[in-house]
């Protein structure tokens, strides 16, 4: 059992140490949310996937209400729209029956918008949209209020050619929250870090419209990169007791 006069020496010394620790890996705030947080969408990318290195991999895309996003998202008083640019192929090379493809760099922008203006909302049926028009796209998918800016790490693809469809690898798919209005939420919360996205593609021309490239269906989500056992101050006195 510790001496009382080395408990008042050692805990305040001790939670300094913790704090300026949490305050170095960006962990000071709010609670940490247990449950994933996830934004649902799903939308096309505006040119065939890139092929050459260092071409450019541009997506637009509505967010759905299946969505369970870190902060409000109100469907009948805005449309959500990401736009997911900057992505430049780094590398490409067979795998297996599939092409593998590798781009580094690139933001998603997260959009929230009460003038409905994007060619397509969450629920349009695809043989409904319209075809590319350059003047609305990506344009409507970029203007409202910026709710987030997310910067990839990298994103990894792999497309089978034979059946036309291709998924998102999770896992090394990552990203961070860098910009937009909702950036100081994310911060209490401690979702700066953390996100990835996954999902599947394809080229099946029955659900692409005229102009744009492959059909995307995924998610951006965030998971407890650090899960912790809640204890209270209480509790770490305690334990010198």
């Amino acid at each position: 059992m510790l001496h009382r006069r080395w408990v008042a020496v050692l805990v305040p010394t001790l939670l300094a140490l913790v704090l300026a620790s949490q305050e170095g890996s960006g962990r000071v705030g709010g609670p940490i949310p247990q449950e994933p947080k996830f934004f649902d969408f799903w939308g096309f990318s505006i040119a065939p996937e890139p092929e050459s290195l260092g071409d450019e991999l541009q997506l637009v895309g509505v967010i759905t209400p299946l969505s369970e996003a870190p902060f409000p998202l109100e469907f009948s008083l805005n449309e959500y729209t990401i736009y997911i640019y900057g992505l430049k192929l780094d590398a490409r090379f067979p795998n297996g029956p599939g092409i593998e493809s590798q781009y580094r760099g690139g933001k998603a922008d997260i959009y929230g918008d009460p003038s409905f203006n994007a060619p397509f909302a969450y629920n349009t049926d695809p043989e409904l949209i319209p075809p590319l028009n350059p003047d609305d796209v990506p344009a409507n998918f970029s203007d409202g209020e910026l709710l987030v800016r997310l910067e990839y790490v990298n994103l990894i693809t792999l497309f089978f050619p034979a059946s036309g469809i291709g998924t998102i690898a999770y896992t090394p798919s990552e990203l961070r929250a860098v910009e937009g209005s909702e950036l100081k939420i994310l911060g209490k919360l401690h979702m700066i870090n953390g996100w990835h996205m996954g999902g599947a593609y394809s080229d099946d021309p029955r659900f692409i419209p005229e102009g744009y490239g492959m059909r995307y269906d995924p998610l951006i989500r965030w998971e407890n990169p650090l899960p912790v056992e809640p204890t209270t101050w209480g509790q770490i006195k305690a334990s010198f007791n």
